[in-house]
């Protein structure tokens, strides 16, 4: 009976402890949620010394944290967002949106709600701001920025604001369609969309030299503004409209220089262009953008088949059944045919324009099936998945995989029922693909298939299966591979923890991690937008490659670097903790990411990573800065070998929390 007294004494006195000891901190009641804050995703300068911090609130008072400089100068911009630095690193651009408050009372008045717009310049702090800006963009070199305008109710066009950063000058241009910067220097390209249409036209202006050039001018519509990447070739679509159809046609413009004093256009019309290979009965759409290969020798668009105002479904006075059927050899379902009803109309069979001798080469066959053209100018790959519709409805994604010889138009089935297929490397001549087990590879011109890991699997040295996908399918799940090296000299992929680099003449591979032993997960970092092309996206192994960590069953997350000299890797930091996507400034070696655990709110380090640093040993003095308030600086143990430079907290609001019922 003591015991038990004693023992329930006991239970109760650690659970008054434990009862004041949770009555320390407040409770939560819902006027407190607003304060809640979320880090969002921060964006470097481009050589690192600045960072812009979006801060998200449950209240949805937002602010933008601009961080940096000799000074360490912190910049707080209420309702700011989308940050953008300029290529020299001088300008800071972002828009400013409404408060709540404004928000919840223009859409009572039934008002437009619009953004505004800021560029700040971090040396000076000189400011320029205009109301009603809808986009926003500065020139490659950094001296010119290009604002856009809201357009006017039932108006597609807008008025365009182009600013001289250095002397403060603008300029205006109005019944504007489109606008796009060249990707090097100070070229802007401008539809001109007039209400008679007498004004329509293309121009350039070089902002540099004050030169309007315009290179077009007619009572058409032009559409679809493309340069050709790192020069001054430019391509547009022209609309040409023909009462006898529905759609709308267009001839595609080109010009191979439109930065010359006087340039001369290129066109490819498809009323005119049946000795060039067009094919008959179909039309250039405006639904694709044009795009140039890197040579320039080749322009891709896309087409639709025309339609006939004849052909056209007659309207009837019967009452349209509401009656939905769904057969059995839909590989959609009716739901998601609906919602990709829209998209399944504006898709387009790719084509190429060779320039030089105005020949075409239709390379999509299929408007439901992806084309992609390659790198280097020399073959398209077109997908083909109706062979295998029935296993699609079930995850079993197998398909065809077609080549057009650009050059000669030839086209052949190069790969047949391939369930994983990664795509071309940045060469344009070799594909890559995995049976389920190993990777292999085949050169377009020669059509030589190369097992890739055949002597690592077979042997048992790699393991490329992804036993973590337990989805019943009669080809095994692999882990998807990181990607290709520069110049698409070797392929790297991924086991269960480690990163491969494949040689491609089969004769295996090198390890380039060991996190086996350790049961840490590696896997590469690639710092180029998913937007970027393949080359971009290639790793350059004549630099330092950076991987990310995760501990498979401790769940301990960081990041490692891999040195040019040696190759070997070290982990920069690994802990208890969550890491986000590492981010690199684009012309210095600084890096951002954000760190929080369950217990601690997100903090924002920013520095370079130091090779000489031993996180065991060494301690760092850093400086760390609340969002919310004052800076201090403290001395801790260093846990990473990231050199910080600083250190950025969230602030959240410390409660205890209680449940509503």
């Amino acid at each position: 009976m003591t015991r038990i007294t004693a023992a329930a004494a006991l239970a109760l006195a650690c659970a008054l402890s434990t009862q004041l000891a949770a009555q320390s901190k407040p409770l939560i009641t819902p006027k407190d949620y607003g304060k809640w804050e979320q880090l969002g995703a921060s964006r470097l300068s481009p050589r690192g010394d600045w960072v812009a911090i979006p801060i998200a609130r449950v209240s949805e008072e937002n602010e933008l944290r601009i961080k940096g400089g000799p000074r360490d100068t912190t910049i707080v911009v209420a309702q700011g967002t989308g940050a953008v630095f300029s290529a020299d690193g001088k300008w800071i651009a972002y828009a400013i949106t409404v408060t709540p408050k404004e928000r919840e009372r223009l859409t009572k008045e039934k008002k437009p709600i619009h953004n505004g717009f800021e560029a700040k310049n971090l040396a000076t702090g000189a400011t320029v701001s205009v109301n009603d800006i809808s986009t926003f963009s500065f020139s490659p070199d950094g001296r010119f920025i290009a604002m856009t305008r809201y357009a006017a109710e039932g108006k597609k066009t807008s008025e365009v604001l182009l600013q001289d950063l250095t002397t403060n000058a603008r300029l205006s241009f109005a019944n504007v369609g489109e606008q796009a910067w060249a990707d090097a220097g100070s070229l802007l390209a401008l539809t001109i969309d007039t209400d008679a249409g007498a004004g329509n036209g293309v121009q350039v202006y070089d902002a540099s030299s004050g030169m309007m050039r315009v290179l077009e001018s007619s009572t058409s519509q032009y559409r679809g503004l493309a340069w050709r990447p790192k020069a001054t070739g430019l391509a547009v679509l022209r609309t040409n409209v023909d009462k006898a159809f529905k759609d709308t046609a267009h001839v595609l413009i080109a010009w191979t220089n439109a930065a010359s004093p006087e340039p001369s256009g290129l066109r490819l019309d498809p009323a005119s262009a049946g000795g060039a290979g067009f094919p008959a009965g179909m039309r250039i759409a405006d639904y694709r953008r044009p795009s140039w290969s890197r040579d320039g020798r080749i322009i891709y668009f896309g087409t639709r088949k025309r339609e006939p105002v004849a052909d056209a479904i007659k309207k009837s006075e019967e009452k349209v059944s509401d009656v939905e059927i769904w057969h059995t050899n839909d590989v959609r379902m009716l739901p998601q045919q609906e919602k990709q009803e829209s998209q399944d109309l504006r898709s387009t069979l790719l084509t190429a324009w060779r320039v030089a001798d105005n020949k075409v080469i239709p390379i999509g066959t299929d408007v439901n099936e992806p084309a992609t053209a390659l790198e280097g100018g020399r073959y398209a790959t077109e997908l083909d998945r109706k062979p295998y519709g029935w296993g699609w409805k079930f995850g079993r994604n197998d398909q065809d995989v077609y080549v057009v010889d650009l050059g000669s138009g030839e086209r052949k089935r190069i790969l047949e029922k391939v369930r994983h297929y990664f795509g071309a490397d940045p060469s344009g001549t070799k594909l890559a693909w995995s049976d389920g087990k190993d990777f292999w590879v085949v050169d377009i011109p020669s059509g030589k298939r190369t097992n890739l890991t055949a002597s690592l699997t077979s042997s048992k040295k790699a393991d490329f299966v992804d036993h973590d996908d337990d989805h019943p399918n009669n080809v095994a799940p692999v882990i998807n591979p990181a990607g290709w090296t520069k110049g698409g000299t070797s392929f790297l992929v991924n086991d269960t923890y480690d990163v491969w680099q494949l040689n491609l003449d089969g004769s295996g591979g090198t390890k380039l991690t060991d996190g086996a032993k350790d049961g840490v997960i590696y896997r590469a970092v690639n710092f180029a937008p998913f937007t970027a092309s393949p080359e971009e996206r290639a790793y350059d192994l004549s630099k330092p490659l950076y991987f990310t960590l995760r501990g498979k069953k401790t769940k301990q997350s960081g990041y490692a670097e891999r040195s040019v000299e040696g190759g070997g890797v070290k982990r920069l930091v690994l802990a208890d903790a969550a890491y986000s996507a590492l981010v690199r400034a684009d012309s210095a070696p600084v890096f951002a990411y954000s760190r929080q655990r369950y217990d601690q709110p997100p903090k924002l380090y920013l520095g370079a990573t130091s090779p000489t640093r031993k996180p065991s040993s060494r301690r760092t003095r850093r400086r760390k800065t609340t969002l919310g308030g004052k800076s201090s600086c403290s001395t801790s143990r260093a846990r990473s070998a990231f050199r910080c430079s600083r250190c950025f907290t969230i602030r959240r609001t410390t409660t205890r929390r209680r449940s509503i019922r």
